[in-house]
């Protein structure tokens, strides 16, 4: 009996036995391989727990790790990959785009140009790009979404 006892003292953390007992043999501690990170270490009482690593997720119907979604341009991410679910992506809707394939970003608000001070829309929100606002000045258009407005030079 004190030989499984003195095994299980000398393997720790090679082995494990979830029930405390003289007579049950310790197992082997599950190695993470592969795609996959150690979670919880393997303890005398407790196997150690895999799950797969950064920016892939698990893959109940394959049984396996598979790379996290990227979302497409036109779609924001609604819920981030995790190593037990995917990206989920939503559309971009509602005055809001995204203009970048992304894993990370959700969809982005639309700038809004204030009509008030001479800043007009060159180009409409779409779920995939910004609108384009123009501050009055030909010669300058603003990029990127930012609004900005210039005072008109009249002609003498």
């Amino acid at each position: 009996m004190s030989h499984i006892v003195s095994k299980l003292q000398l393997l720790q953390g090679e082995t494990f036995s979830e029930n405390y007992s003289h007579t049950e043999q310790c197992r082997p501690c599950t190695e993470c391989t592969g795609l996959m990170r150690m979670e919880t270490p393997c303890t005398d009482s407790n196997d150690a727990i895999c799950i797969c690593n950064y920016n892939f997720f698990f893959n109940g119907i394959s049984g396996q790790c598979e790379p996290c979604t990227v979302c497409p341009v036109g779609q924001g991410v609604f819920a981030h990959c995790e190593h037990d679910h995917d990206t989920v992506c939503e559309e971009c809707v509602d005055d809001t785009f995204s203009d970048r394939e992304s894993s990370l970003d959700p969809c982005l608000p639309c700038t809004i140009c204030d009509e008030e001070d001479s800043e007009i829309q060159l180009a409409v929100c779409t779920p995939n790009s910004d609108s384009l606002p123009w501050s009055g000045s030909a010669s300058r258009v603003v990029e990127g979404g930012q609004c900005a407005f210039s005072a008109f030079t009249a002609a003498v």
